[in-house]
């Protein structure tokens, strides 16, 4: 009973956040509409041959079995249209969902680590940041991998006591639990953006106090991600001309990241390629990671010279939200691409900042809470090194760090709390 008003509390707290979430994000849906425009088109394709049964067929009509693509997303999409006709629709209806539920988690574990109102700033935050607003209508992953990362954090705090009284009665349990969900959630990402897996060991052993306890759970995290990823391994095996155990871009992006034509970016290879006429996506993929590595050994300088301009299209600025829409909508007025683009990079440099605090105000935070709020900073760390690791070996965009987005603000509203 004594709960109850707590709840109320919270849930009107967060019902403002929650509405504002989603008003504006069909305001930017409604206003513009966006049909799926670059990978969003494959994307989209992908979910329509999922949803009609015929199974993750490649987008070309031919009707041969593909895992280039990673499939968490197009799964999405097409769970949704089971419910709605319309892919376009289909895609905004994911994107829209994960969109609250990411503003609730963020309003909890921000809560959880600096009390109610930084939990308020969170999620307001969250409703109002630029680019998570207008890229909620692009069909693309990065607003339902964003939220898959939030949520696994709040599995992360989870884990960890938020009060002198909880702390006096945690059991071990505890952390497995949260371990092993944690776990599933990360491993969910996976399917999403395979990239996710470096974080499996990070997220059970942030979960553990103790050394052999981190070392333990490290173990249950990665066994069930890797539980998680087996059948569609194994689907792979069957399906595919060689086992693969999410998705088989890996070595073109890898091959793309050594040209020196890409700038660092995005370039579609051709024949004229290394392993263009190779047959079989799993032969292909190796191929193509053999000859980017037969580049890389080759010439070293001229692959470094490429990661600073990778670095910064990865972290500088924010500019593909607003250029998807530009891009893919005819009732976008061009005329606010650029001052809208400059809001987008000026509340990232923000947020960053804020964040970037949160280490030096380690020491101001609640004693029973330091578990909590060292593992929201080394997870964050973590996700944010393996962002910028893996898009500067590979290829770079700005839309990579929008995943972080959700984990910045709650450093951010947790710091600006516990300075007070």
């Amino acid at each position: 009973m004594p709960q109850r008003p707590e709840r109320a509390r919270l849930g009107a707290s967060l019902a403002g956040p929650l509405l504002v979430t989603l008003l504006l994000r069909l305001v930017v849906i409604v206003a513009f509409a966006p049909p799926p425009s670059w990978d969003g088109t494959i994307y989209a394709a992908l979910a329509r041959s999922l949803a009609s049964g015929q199974g993750y067929v490649h987008w070309d009509g031919s009707g041969r079995a593909t895992a280039f693509f990673p499939v968490g997303y197009p799964a999405a999409i097409a769970l949704a249209l089971r419910v709605v006709r319309s892919t376009d629709v289909a895609v905004w209806a994911v994107n829209v969902v994960a969109s609250i539920v990411g503003c609730a988690l963020v309003r909890w574990t921000a809560a959880r680590l600096a009390g109610p109102r930084a939990g308020r700033r969170a999620a307001w935050a969250y409703a109002l940041y630029p680019s998570l607003v207008l890229f909620s209508a692009a069909a693309m992953t990065e607003t339902l991998q964003s939220t898959l990362l939030i949520a696994t954090l709040a599995l992360v705090v989870a884990a960890h006591p938020a009060s002198e009284q909880q702390a006096r009665t945690t059991l071990e349990g505890r952390s497995f639990v949260a371990a092993a969900l944690a776990g599933v959630v990360l491993g969910l990402a996976c399917f999403v953006r395979p990239q996710a897996i470096v974080l499996a060991p990070v997220v059970g052993a942030l979960c553990g106090t103790t050394v052999r306890r981190r070392v333990g759970l490290a173990f249950v995290a990665t066994a069930v991600v890797l539980a998680l990823a087996a059948p569609w391994a194994a689907r792979n095996a069957r399906a595919l001309d060689a086992p693969t155990l999410y998705s088989t871009n890996g070595g073109s992006n890898l091959l793309i990241g050594t040209l020196a034509s890409a700038r660092g970016g995005y370039r579609e290879l051709t024949a004229r390629d290394p392993c263009g006429l190779v047959a079989g996506e799993v032969r292909r993929d190796r191929c193509m990671t053999r000859a980017a590595l037969a580049r890389i050994a080759e010439a070293p300088a001229a692959w470094l010279a490429l990661a600073p301009r990778k670095a910064l299209k990865v972290l500088g600025y924010e500019w593909s939200a607003v250029s998807y829409l530009r891009s893919s909508s005819a009732s976008f007025p061009q005329r606010i691409a650029t001052p809208l683009a400059v809001v987008c990079t000026l509340a990232w440099w923000t947020l960053v900042a804020l964040a970037t605090r949160a280490f030096a105000a380690r020491r101001r935070v609640a004693p029973e809470a330091r578990e909590g709020a060292r593992a929201t900073r080394w997870f964050t760390a973590a996700a944010a090194a393996s962002v910028l690791v893996v898009h500067v070996a590979f290829i770079a965009d700005d839309r990579y760090h929008l995943v972080l987005v959700p984990l910045l603000i709650v450093l951010g509203a947790a710091t600006l709390e516990t300075e007070k």
